[in-house]
This record gives structure tokens, sequence and C-alpha cells, in this order.
């Protein structure tokens, strides 16, 4: 992802609008040369690596491009954790001390006489002494990413970026295909995102997607998650986006509004819509291993309402009796679970099982609602994320 500072865009009246490269010529040889660089550092500290990078960079005409470029080649980049050095550290502050309670005026030769107590020499003392800061880890892997797929990810890392201080998006999905639709609301719905999800009057798809803006805490994190939700998007043939969102930087304008849609050739990849967070595989994986005669699968089928509003439940659990949608709230979630509640109490959604993050009902207005019937009779707890255990007892209560 790209920060404040990478961030290229122009402002046209109330229109923000991402500076996008072309992915070809000049720049590209840029991208190649940056990598090439960092497929010969293999092994070397990351200090070492940024001292001899100034010159690749200033291979661009652009350098805001060209450390934009660097910034998202780095991040996919994996370096060795350093050995913690503070031992050492506190080892040889200890003999300094004591040393000095007699100083020898020669400072080399007080540093010798530290490294030999220590059974090193003065300049493997010296490398070692703070070889645990973030500038000595190593590089191990290098970004695998191609000159040209780097440059299409350069393109998409803007609109992300922009797309972190949305205060609201709306999605509109013209595809047919009813498995996209299907594997794009999962990716949503795995992101933990606010949506209201319905079809409009021609059939499109339209994601009406809370923004960071209108969460109350952590917001930066929800951000994130909105914008890795746009490669999911553009994995649609036709697809149209509109957010509205505060300028990155300091800006005349306090809310502008961001337009994207299939002709601005955003490169998706299939990998983002069979995106399924790990605690989700793991939560099924332990229950299948608790209840080996139930089925689970992420593949949850959606539920319609009859405002038209559709249901994107996280997973469903088969027994031997019958099948239940589970529907999960988070710390983002309060209203949603407000209103979820009362849908079930009218009578609606017979299928579902909701779980709530305990902290919406610590949350003063939904105290009183972890005493809510619905929730008594067909929900469960939770805290950040469901425990196998909680879900069991669920659903062994309505299976009886």
């Amino acid at each position: 992802m790209l920060n404040k500072e990478t961030l290229r865009y122009k402002i046209e009246g109330s229109t923000i609008k991402p500076s996008f490269v072309k992915v070809d010529g000049a720049l590209l040889a840029v991208a190649e040369g940056l990598l090439a660089y960092y497929h010969s550092q293999k092994g070397q500290p990351k200090s070492e690596i940024q001292d001899g990078l100034t010159p690749h960079l200033y291979r661009a005409h652009n350098l805001t491009v060209a450390r934009g470029l660097h910034k998202l080649i780095e991040d996919r980049c994996s370096f060795t954790d350093p050995e913690n050095q503070r031992e050492l550290r506190e080892a040889v502050f200890a003999a300094s001390a004591a040393a000095l309670a007699k100083p020898d005026p020669d400072l080399r030769a007080h540093h010798k006489a530290i490294a030999q107590q220590l059974g090193k020499t003065s300049k493997q003392l010296y490398n070692a002494l703070y070889a645990d800061l973030p500038q000595a880890a190593v590089l191990e892997s290098v970004c695998p990413l191609s000159a040209l797929q780097l440059m299409h990810t350069y393109n998409l890392a803007q609109a992300q970026g922009l797309l972190i201080y949305a205060q609201s998006m709306q999605v509109s999905i013209a595809d047919t295909d009813v498995a996209m639709r299907r594997r794009l609301l999962k990716a949503m719905r795995f992101r933990r995102l606010l949506a209201d999800v319905k079809q409009d009057d021609i059939g499109n798809l339209i994601l009406t997607v809370s923004g960071p803006g209108s969460v109350l805490e952590q917001h930066q994190r929800y951000g994130l998650n909105l914008a890795l939700f746009l490669p999911a998007i553009i994995c649609a043939s036709d697809w149209e986006i509109s957010a509205d969102l505060m300028p990155p930087r300091k800006e005349k304008r306090t809310s502008v509004r961001l337009s994207l849609d299939a002709k601005s050739k955003l490169r998706g990849e299939n990998k983002f819509l069979g995106y399924v967070p790990e605690e989700v595989t793991s939560l099924l994986e332990r229950l299948q291993k608790q209840c080996p005669e139930w089925q689970s699968d992420d593949q949850a089928p959606l539920l319609s309402l009859a405002s038209g509003e559709i249901v994107v439940p996280d997973f469903q659990i088969k027994t031997a009796q019958r099948s239940f949608a589970i529907e999960c709230f988070h710390r983002w979630h309060a209203n949603a679970f407000k209103k979820r509640l009362d849908q079930l109490q009218g009578g609606e959604l017979p299928g579902l099982i909701i779980g709530v993050d305990r902290s919406i009902l610590k949350r003063k207005g939904f105290t009183d609602l972890a005493e809510h019937p619905v929730l008594k009779q067909r929900g469960f707890e939770f805290s950040n994320f469901p425990s196998p255990t909680a879900v069991k007892k669920c659903i062994s209560a309505q299976s009886n």
C-alpha cells in the first residue's frame, strides 16, 4: 500500500482523480532496474540496500513515482528478524561502567579491552551491539512481481490509497454471472465491511459501503480493509464505484468524489475473490474436529429480505437435521446488528444464527441488547472472533 507522501492525484472542482502512469516505456525500465537491484542485494542488511538505492530512484523523471514503486517492492520483500541483542548490550554497558572506575585515557584501548572481555574484536562488538535494529534486518526474499505487474500494482495502489480516506462508497456490478457476484460478496464480507446490498431495477448489484469516516474506532484498519476490497471489485468485467472522501493532504475542499469504472483499466486477480481470513479457516477446521458429523462451508448461500436487501452470511453449518447460516457482527457493525435483531424478531431469515462481538454490547445504547430474546435464542457472543465452542453450543440448542 502507498503512503500519503507517494500518492499522486489531481483535484478538479469537487472531483479527485488518481494520477495513473502508462505501463510502458522509460518508467517500466525504472521498475525493472529497481527489481534487479533488489535481486542483487539478497543477504544484505536493509541499511546497505538503502544506501545504494538513490541512483536507481533518480533514473525516473518523477521521483515520487519512483519512491512509490520502491515502497511497493520493499513491502513485498521479506527480511530476517535480527537476533535480540539486549543481553549483549547489558553486558557491554556493565563492563564499560566497571572499567570506567579506572578509566583508560585512550578510548580505543577502552573499547578493545571491553571487546576482549566479551570474547570479540572491537569491530565485531561494534557491529553486533545494535544488530537488532530494523535497519540491520537482512533481505531474505525479493518481491515476486515482474516489472509489468509492479506497474499495474502501482496504479491500483494509487486508487486504494485514496479509498482509505473514504466516507462512503457505492459499488455497481453489472455482471450477470451469479458465481462472480457470490464471490465478490464473500470477499466483501470477509473484509468485515459495513454495507447495504441490493439489486436495482435493471438487475445491477448495488453495494453501499460505509467508509472509515463513519466508524467510531479502529477507523484506520477499517479504511485499509476498504482499500483491500478494491482488487476484488475490479475482477468483475463491468463495474463502477463512486466514493466521497477527504483529500489525503491538506486541501481547501473538505470532501471530494472519486469515480472509477472498468474503463480505468485497473487490473485485478482472481485470488482476491478467493480470500478467506485465516481465522475463518481455523474456526471451521476446529469445529469439524469437535463435530465430525457436521459439514461446514465458507460458501454460505445468500439470503434475501422482503425489502430487497441481500444478507451475506460468513459461513454455514449443516447438521443431520438442517442447515444454518451464521452471520458475525464485529466491532464496526453495531447499528447493523441492532437492525438484524429487529428483522429476526419480525420473523425474517428463519435459518440465520448471529454472533456479536462483546465490545458492541458494552457500548452506551447497546448494553440492553445482551438480554434481547432473539440473541438469547439464536445467537452467541464472542471476543474479536467466534470460538468453535460458542458456535457449537448455539447450533446444538437450535437442533434439539
